[in-house]
């Protein structure tokens, strides 16, 4: 699959409401070669990565900030601490 191909194809799932691992287990089933006599092409391994983000840790430059105050000590993290 080509890496639009790719897009598309996660999208539609994406749309019809099925989980990262079903997502994962259907591209790898789509890929992998029906049989190992053809020139190799999806015969090898097959590695899978699908990660979502949620909208609400999307912040505001301010409220991160303010979070990681909270959370982020000197110990902890060095010189990205917020004083």
């Amino acid at each position: 699959m080509e890496s639009q191909q790719v897009v598309d194809f996660v999208r539609k799932l994406i749309t019809d409401g099925k989980t990262c691992s079903e997502i994962c287990d259907a591209l790898c089933d789509e890929c992998l070669a029906d049989s190992t006599d053809g020139d190799g092409t999806g015969c090898d391994n097959m590695t899978v990565i699908c990660t979502t983000f949620q909208r609400r840790l999307r912040a505001k430059n301010i409220n991160l900030k303010r979070l990681l105050a909270k959370f982020c000590k000197v110990s902890l993290c060095g010189e990205y601490a917020i004083p």
